[in-house]
């Protein structure tokens, strides 16, 4: 397990992280609906998702919650199956995993996956730290392959 000790690392600290996030977000976010934390910039803004990436396939969580676990369970073999993987691309591996857990783990217990981080100067969708992972993951990774000597 040592062998794998940055994507474990990485995907559980982002899974706690996700959660332990969304858990303050229902307890603290959902009763007010949104906080300014930066006038029309940055809120916080509880809101649920019962679709993908931006509200698309809304109403579609039923079968997106068994995406969500088929994705983690492929990257867990593909990591498992392939020893030489650097320390980078563990990382990014580990962060993909805690997204796609993170907001699987949403709509197995929850039905829709819960959102918070409201970019409003960007008028960008409310998205959540699972979301982030995702995106700094396959950021992290595309650098870590091009990085990459060849063999």
């Amino acid at each position: 397990m040592r062998r794998y000790f940055y994507f474990w690392g990485t995907a559980i600290a982002g899974l706690l992280c996700d959660q332990g996030t969304k858990w303050l977000a229902i307890a603290q976010l959902r009763p007010l609906d949104t906080v300014p934390l930066w006038a029309d910039v940055f809120h916080l803004t509880y809101k649920v998702n019962d679709g993908a990436a931006w509200g698309i396939l809304a109403g579609q969580s039923h079968w997106l919650r068994w995406i969500s676990l088929l994705a983690g369970l492929g990257i867990v073999v593909w990591v498992l199956t392939h020893s030489r993987l650097s320390r980078w691309e563990q990382i990014s591996l580990g962060f993909i995993l805690a997204g796609a857990a993170g907001n699987g783990f949403d709509r197995f217990y929850h039905g829709y996956v819960i959102d918070f981080l409201d970019v409003r100067l960007l008028r960008f969708p409310v998205f959540n730290v699972a979301d982030i992972c995702i995106s700094l993951g396959f950021g992290i990774l595309m650098v870590a392959v091009l990085m990459k000597p060849a063999e």
